[in-house]
């Protein structure tokens, strides 16, 4: 509900295309329309969804070597944090904020970032 509350609010895709209207009657989502008025705004689950997550935290993948000419030791590796989150919830992702009167409420939380990196570590 709080998507059509405030400006920045959206609809998912699924919600816009299978979303009822007087040209195609739908029991999957009700009007859009319809949260305009108050009667629609009551409490209730339609809104709620399962927030299980899986995420690929750390990845890193290396090789190093004895010594390569006046090099001792050299190590090159490739680094991935959070690079995959998989889940099934229908908001931008499933770590929503909150705090103890709004907990479990999205607002659009923007997800976090992915970083990778390449490295070269050599040791003389």
């Amino acid at each position: 509900m709080n998507r059509d509350v405030f400006t920045d609010g959206n609809y998912d895709r699924d919600f816009y295309d299978n979303r009822w209207t007087t040209t195609k009657n739908s029991d999957k989502y009700p009007s859009a329309e319809a949260y305009n008025f108050s009667f629609t705004q009551q409490a209730n689950n339609f809104f709620v969804e399962g927030g299980s997550y899986i995420r690929i935290q750390n990845v890193q993948i290396g090789y190093t070597t004895d010594k390569i000419g006046f090099i001792p030791k050299l190590r090159v590796y490739l680094s991935a944090q959070r690079p995959f989150t998989f889940f099934t919830y229908k908001g931008f992702t499933p770590e929503i904020g909150g705090n103890p009167i709004s907990s479990g409420i999205d607002n659009s939380v923007y997800p976090m970032q992915s970083i990778y990196s390449i490295g070269l570590k050599l040791n003389f």
